[in-house]
């Protein structure tokens, strides 16, 4: 939730080398992180329902701005499908 939050960027392309804190966070160090692509998935009503983020355990110097953006547009995708999906919900009898 760090990136949605703004205390981390969408794309750092190696973790150790970063100026900012990534490398400090447990799950970082748990997962053996290396780098990392990440997007909120925003419902339609502007709800936040989680992220989608993508990993390696290694350093990837060839990750571009625009690999946070392709992403972006997924996670927003699901976003959709996801609203989608709880529209089809029965409703409890009232």
């Amino acid at each position: 939730m760090y990136v949605v939050q703004g205390r981390l960027p969408p794309v750092i392309r190696d973790i150790r080398r970063s100026s900012h804190q990534a490398a400090l966070l447990p799950i970082t160090e748990r997962l053996g992180i290396g780098c990392y692509v990440s997007a909120p998935v925003v419902l339609p009503d502007g709800r936040t329902f989680g992220t989608l983020c993508c990993f390696s355990r290694g350093a990837r110097p060839d990750l571009v701005d625009g690999d946070g953006d392709a992403l972006r547009e997924v996670a927003r995708a699901i976003g959709t499908a996801l609203n989608r999906r709880g529209s089809r919900r029965p409703r409890p009898a009232s």
